[in-house]
C-alpha cells in the first residue's frame, strides 16, 4: 500500500488572537498599525499601502496568516527582551514583514519583488529565517517551547554521516586497534579524495582490513546532531507524526528526521539562527550608550551617509566588493556582498538588526 506522506502533515497550532479577531484580521490590524509607523498615512505613501493590500490578499488566499503571526511573535519577544534579531533572505522583499518589524529594509523604497518571497505559484509556506544574537538565542528557543507547548514544538535534526577520517577511526576501533593507532590512521586520510584515495596514498600504513571496512561504511549515517536553528511547530503533538527524542542539551527535544524529511512530509519549519556578529553589535551598542550617552538603532542608520560612501575602497569597473565580517559559527561566514558597477553607489544597502 502506498500513500502520500503529506496526508499526516499537521497544521500550525491556532495563534491566540484578541476577541473579535481571526488570524487574518489580527495580522491585517498589526500590519496597518505598523504601516502607520513605517510609512505614515495612506495619502503620504499610496504606493506602499497598495503593496501592503496586495501582499495581504496573497497571504489570505494561501492561508498563511498564522505563519506570519508566529514569526512576528518571536521577533516581538526578542525586542521586548532586548535581544538583537533580524530576518535573513527573501523575507526582506515583503512590505508586510517590514510593517510588522520583522525586516528593517523598506522593500517599496528599494523596489524589491514580493513574488520572489511568496507567490501563489510556489509550493509550501514562506521561509522566514531569523538571525538572533548567538549569546541569547537559547532564550528565543525556550520561548517557542513555552509559547506553543513542549509536546508541540521540537528542533530539527542533522544526520551526521561518515567521512573518511571518522570511517577509518571507527573501523580501526571495531577491529581492535588501540586509540593511538586509530588517531594515527585518521591523520593519514586524504580529506578530499576519501577512503579510495587514501588506499592509494597510504598503502601499507593503514591495514587493508581497516580500509576495506571504512570504504563500506563511508557516507553511511553515523549519529544525529541538532540543526543550526530549525524548529517545527505543530497543532497536534509532534511525536504523533515524527519520532522525537530528548537532546543532550538541557530542555531541548529533537526530531529524528532531518530538514529534508520534514519538508517532504509538509511539516512547517522555522529557522532561529545564532549569529555571532549580532552579539558583537549588541556589545558595541552598549559601549556607545555607556561612553557617549547615545542609543544606536542600527535599523535607522543612514544608508546613504556620505562618510560611509567615502570610506569605501577604490574599485575597478564591475568589481564586487566583499567585506568579511566575523563568522557566525563553524563553517558559516557572515558577509556583506555588494556589486558596484563602474561608480561608487549613492548608498550601501545593508539590512541589520531591530531597535535596541
Amino acid at each position: 500500500m502506498a500513500f502520500d506522506l503529506q496526508l499526516v502533515a499537521p497544521d500550525l497550532p491556532p495563534f491566540p488572537v484578541p476577541p473579535g479577531h481571526d488570524e487574518m484580521s489580527f495580522l491585517a490590524e498589526l500590519t496597518w498599525a505598523g504601516a502607520a509607523t513605517r510609512y505614515g498615512s495612506r495619502a503620504e505613501s499610496p504606493r506602499a499601502y497598495a503593496q501592503l493590500e496586495h501582499e495581504l490578499d496573497v497571504i489570505k488566499a494561501l492561508d498563511f496568516p498564522g505563519y506570519f503571526l508566529v514569526v512576528w511573535d518571536i521577533v516581538r519577544f526578542c525586542k521586548e527582551s532586548n535581544i538583537l534579531c533580524q530576518d535573513r533572505g527573501s523575507a526582506a522583499n515583503s512590505a508586510v514583514c517590514y510593517a510588522l518589524g520583522i525586516c528593517h529594509a523598506d522593500p517599496v523604497k528599494w523596489n524589491l519583488l514580493f513574488e520572489r518571497f511568496l507567490a501563489p505559484e510556489r509550493d509550501g509556506p514562506p521561509d522566514i529565517d531569523i538571525d538572533i544574537e548567538s549569546d541569547r538565542r537559547e532564550e528565543a528557543i525556550q520561548y517557542v517551547y513555552e509559547k506553543h507547548g513542549r509536546f508541540h514544538a521540537a528542533q530539527v535534526t542533522n544526520v551526521i554521516t561518515y567521512r573518511a577520517p571518522s570511517a577509518i577511526r571507527d573501523a580501526a576501533k571495531a577491529l581492535g586497534h588501540s586509540p593511538g593507532q586509530q588517531d594515527a590512521y585518521g591523520k593519514l586520510v586524504d580529506r578530499w579524495g576519501g577512503v579510495a584515495a587514501t588506499k592509494q596514498q597510504a598503502a601499507g600504513a593503514i591495514p587493508d582490513d581497516v580500509l576495506d571496512l571504512a570504504a563500506r561504511i563511508e557516507d553511511f549515517p553515523r549519529h544525529l546532531g541538532i540543526h543550526s536553528g530549525g524548529m517545527v511547530i505543530s497543532k497536534q503533538p509532534v511525536s504523533e507524526v515524527v519520532p522525537v527524542e530528548w537532546a543532550t542539551m538541557k530542555d531541548r527535544s529533537v526530531l529524528q528526521w532531518d530538514k529534508d524529511d520534514c519538508a517532504t512530509v509538509g511539516l512547517v519549519k522555522f529557522d532561529l539562527l545564532g549569529l555571532g556578529m549580532l552579539s558583537a553589535l549588541y556589545y558595541m551598542i552598549d559601549l556607545v550608550a555607556e561612553h557617549h550617552q547615545t542609543t544606536v538603532d542600527i535599523g535607522k542608520l543612514d544608508l546613504a551617509d556620505p562618510a560611509l560612501v567615502a570610506a569605501a575602497p577604490a574599485r575597478a569597473p564591475g568589481y564586487t566588493w566583499t567585506a568579511p565580517l566575523p563568522d557566525s559559527g563553524p563553517g558559516t561566514s557572515f558577509r556583506a556582498r555588494i556589486s558596484f558597477p563602474r561608480t561608487a553607489p549613492p548608498c550601501i544597502h545593508r539590512q541589520q538588526s531591530s531597535a535596541r
